[in-house]
């Protein structure tokens, strides 16, 4: 096995060790939002209609941010996050990027076409009818998309582009330019 196949089953692997830890905190961490998600079992997200909340906690922390848009339901934990369906790559997303990240949900059926221009047109960029989850990382003030990554069903090939991505979303020379 190379050096890059190791490195993309160990950050597989602690996605799997870190769904598993006991995530107490909400959203934001400090607001009383009653839209923010408040699951104790899943790592902390925002939803479409926080994303001023989002944006300013991105700014904050100096983090980009990682849009997630899936269906219903596909933010809550999953047994097996390395399975083939939109509901494990959706949660495996959300258990790579949330600490990097300030993650922000939308969701595919209710809010399409609703989320900000840049990223409704990566969305639905090549393929104007993704497969769920489309992942776009951007920087805090979403002037600029650092990379995207869509629905892989094979956990090892998604972990590989998650992977990827994270890389650039740690890597702030990747985001183009310091934000506005």
């Amino acid at each position: 096995m190379n050096a890059q196949g190791g490195w993309n089953l160990a950050l597989a692997a602690l996605a799997i060790v870190a769904w598993s830890w006991d995530f107490t905190c909400i959203a934001a961490g400090t607001s009383t939002s009653t839209n923010m998600s408040t699951n104790t079992t899943s790592p902390p997200y925002f939803r479409l209609s926080q994303l001023e909340e989002a944006k300013a906690k991105a700014k904050a922390e100096g983090k980009p941010i990682v849009w997630i848009a899936s269906f219903l339901g596909s933010m809550t934990p999953y047994k097996n996050p390395m399975g083939a369906g939109p509901h494990a790559a959706t949660y495996h997303a959300h258990l790579t990027f949330y600490r990097a990240a300030v993650v922000v949900w939308s969701d595919s059926d209710s809010e399409n076409h609703r989320e900000p221009a840049i990223v409704d047109g990566e969305l639905h960029t090549p393929d104007a009818h993704y497969t769920a989850p489309g992942v776009i990382a951007l920087r805090p003030d979403l002037g600029k998309v650092i990379g995207k990554v869509f629905h892989i069903s094979d956990g090892k090939e998604r972990a590989a582009a998650y992977a990827e991505l994270l890389k650039k979303v740690r890597d702030k020379a990747s985001w183009g330019g310091a934000s506005k």
